[in-house]
């Protein structure tokens, strides 16, 4: 990671040099000559490098690096201004490829067309770039734009959770779905879930992806207000999005209770093991109730996973309509379907961040 970094600083500084020296420029050519030499030492070491660019993000490995956005600004402006989402460095490029993509990004001009046929066209074979919706996706964009928040990421993950169940074994493009669902959630929906339940939606959705919203929103706020780190919250609300994935009907009325865990296990390398433990957790939980016994529930959960157990109990008693109830009827009803499972401490402080 350290390497990723220190190169993605020389790449930065590399456009900073781009913008006040022309690429002859011995003072150019210093700087990308120490940025290249930290590529090349990436690219014999994992064969490759692909780093993806969302909503103000550098994302490496499935890792948002929150601590080097700001640094990494120059580096997301012209990328954004280009439309490049996803960036691939392989092991056979040239110094002068890296020279003419930094040239690239640098330049005004708008790119329409194909961007793989543009890199070529300017002699860049080894480095490649992507986006996730094409130049024609504009007009939709638009229209998009006019959407609430919380519509774009209802609808955002709806089209996660229907790709997801096609069993794709191409993840990236799907993921990105989750990521923007996860920033718009962190950056406009936390903290306004009572808001969210108001508005009028302009078409239907399915109940079980507003529910699924509704908790990442919860999730996310009582993670931030807990003082969880930035990756944690957002693992948080991951996991909130993920832990009942499979809990579909089999046409018998009832789910398998561990579905969602076997589902999430394939893919612990892609969204990380946390939204498998909260789901194994979850499903056991639900396993006992069955049977009208917790006594074998895990003694000590994740922390997480009472979280979001909160917040789905939470999101149900106000959807059978607790909105009118009192701090002391809703404490009660909570402590109730808590069953004792978690501390008087944590529903206390739960109560209290959603101000119940």
């Amino acid at each position: 990671m350290e390497r990723v970094e220190e190169f993605l600083r020389g790449f930065c500084a590399t456009l900073a040099a781009g913008k006040m020296y022309p690429v002859t420029h011995p003072q150019f050519r210093k700087v990308v000559d120490t940025t290249y030499d930290h590529l090349q030492e990436i690219l014999n070491e994992k064969g490759e490098l692909t780093i993806g660019l969302i909503e103000g993000e550098i994302v490496y490995e499935n890792r948002v690096l929150f601590k080097l956005s700001q640094i990494f600004e120059l580096l997301i402006t012209h990328s954004k201004k280009k439309s490049v989402e996803k960036i691939y460095f392989y092991p056979e490029a040239k110094k002068e490829e890296l020279i003419n993509f930094v040239s690239f990004l640098l330049s005004p001009e708008e790119v329409l067309e194909n961007l793989e046929e543009r890199l070529e066209l300017a002699g860049i074979y080894h480095i490649k770039a992507s986006r996730l919706t094409t130049p024609e996706d504009e007009a939709k964009k638009k229209n998009e734009n006019q959407l609430t928040p919380y519509e774009s990421a209802l609808k955002d993950l709806a089209q996660f959770y229907e790709k997801m169940a096609q069993s794709p074994s191409e993840l990236f493009q799907i993921q990105q779905n989750l990521k923007l669902v996860l920033l718009i959630m962190r950056d406009k929906l936390a903290g306004k879930y009572r808001e969210c339940l108001s508005l009028t939606l302009s078409k239907s959705y399915d109940e079980a992806v507003i529910r699924s919203l509704n908790v990442g929103i919860l999730a996310i706020t009582v993670a931030s207000k807990l003082g969880f780190n930035p990756e944690e919250v957002l693992a948080s609300g991951n996991a909130a999005l993920l832990y009942n994935i499979g809990q579909l009907p089999d046409g018998k009325g009832k789910a398998e209770p561990h579905k969602s865990a076997k589902i999430l296990l394939k893919y612990k390398d892609t969204f990380g093991i946390l939204p498998v433990v909260v789901s194994f957790e979850h499903g056991q939980r639900q396993a006992l109730l069955e049977k009208k016994s917790v006594a074998n529930y895990c003694s000590q959960p994740h922390i997480v996973s009472m979280i979001i157990g909160l917040c789905e109990s939470y999101d149900g008693l106000l959807k059978r309509g607790g909105t009118t109830q009192s701090y002391e009827e809703t404490h009660r009803l909570l402590a109730k379907e808590a069953s004792g499972e978690l501390s008087p401490q944590l529903l206390g402080r739960f109560l209290k961040i959603v101000k119940v």
